[in-house]
Order: C-alpha cells, then structure tokens, then sequence
C-alpha cells in the first residue's frame, strides 16, 4: 500500500495478489478506509467495482461516510456479533457520473504499467481535507456490503466460517474473497493504542512513495475532467 498527496488530491496504490486467473481482469470491489478522527472506526468509505481500466475513470467508483459513528460497533476492531444496532456507511456522498455535486470527487485506475496495482484518487475535499488520518486498503469480491459494517460485528463465526482445516468452522462461507489491511498512520506518528493500527518496530509517519506516484486523473470514461484545475 502507498499513499501519495498533492494540494488536491490524496492518491492510494493498493497492490493485489493477481487478476482472476480465467477471465484476466479484477473482479469485486476494491478501495480504502479512512479514519479520520483516529479512533479505530472507518469514517469513510471509497470503492472502486471491477476496476479494469487504465486510464483515469470516474465509472462505478462509490464514496461512503458513516456520520452516526456506529462503525466498528460498541467496541471497535473486536467482533461484536451478532449485532443488529448499526447501518454501516449510510451517507453516500459520491457515486461516478451519477450522483455527487462534485462530478470529479473520485478516480480510478489500474496502473499502466502493472495490472496489480489499482490507484485511486480522493480530492481532499470529499473527506473533510484533514491534515492526518489513518487508513486501509479493502478487497471484496463477497458480500460488498458497506451497510452492515465491521463485518465481524454483524455475521459470528459459524456463519464467517474458517480458512483452517482443523478448525470447526472451515471452510470459509459468508466472509469468502474478502480480505483487507491494518491500518496505517498518514501525516502523524500513531499510538499503538489505536485499534486497528498496524504495529511496526518502529513507529514512524507514512512516508508515500515516490516510485509509484501516479499521474493526474484527467481522462474518465465518460466524463473528462482534469481535477488539478479546479
């Protein structure tokens, strides 16, 4: 995962395993968490579905917040379940070329140059411009349902089932091709009391990679708009 950022726009390089292996494209949805206040509960949502396309689209990416903050549920990062008190991300804030009153909020990508990496970009503005925040990358090609997360608030475990061979509940059922990150500090040095953090040796600030910056989104699919002259 690398984040890079511009005064317009925060840019997220999420690295895959590999494309679906019969049809040669990514499947599923695709895209970052945002916890903006550092609490250990997402604030924001952006996905990206079947993102196939190599240059910059603003096509079937999706933009969510969780304004009543009950993401996470009573304890955040810790399984909750069964719970049925939530609504997830509730707020649909952007949906490419179809709703949003910023009609270039969020872009797109695979890159040209590897067909394992996505890229998105996020204008800053979509996401309450904040100095820092903490974030995750996200993999669904299961139930793709922001509105009932954390996932492990809501299904338990016999329904998640396991990816252990010796454990009771395998195989994998409810929760299958779902997979996504701890998080990682932007702009700030993280306390390890954060739920959700990713815990390294040595904490340090999110230092985004040069090697992979991405170019300006300025072609979308449908709709052509370069976001760095707005």
């Amino acid at each position: 995962m690398d984040l890079f950022s511009d005064p317009t726009f925060f840019y997220f390089t999420i690295e895959v395993y590999g494309v679906d292996e019969e049809s040669g494209i990514l499947r599923g949805a695709y895209g970052v968490e945002i916890d903006t206040d550092k609490d250990g509960r997402g604030d924001y949502l952006v996905w990206a579905f079947f993102p196939n396309i190599k240059r910059w689209s603003i096509l079937r990416v999706l933009a969510l917040e969780d304004k009543n903050d009950d993401v996470g549920g009573p304890s955040p990062m810790n399984s909750d379940a069964p719970w049925d008190k939530g609504d997830g991300y509730e707020t649909r804030l952007f949906l490419g070329g179809k709703f949003g009153e910023d009609q270039d909020a969020a872009w797109v990508r695979v890159s040209p140059k590897d067909s394992t990496l996505i890229q998105i970009a996020i204008k800053r503005e979509l996401i309450g411009s904040p100095d820092s925040f903490l974030w995750s990358a996200w993999a669904d090609n299961g139930l793709k349902a922001p509105g009932i997360m954390d996932y492990n608030d809501v299904i338990q475990q016999v329904e998640a089932g396991s990816p252990i061979s010796t454990d009771e509940n395998y195989p994998v059922e409810l929760v299958r091709s779902v997979d996504n990150t701890c998080r990682k500090a932007y702009n700030f040095t993280a306390d390890a009391s954060i739920p959700g953090m990713c815990i390294s040796v040595e904490a340090r600030e999110e230092e985004p990679s040069a090697g992979r910056q991405p170019d300006y989104p300025t072609h979308g699919d449908e709709i052509h708009i370069i976001p760095n002259d707005k």
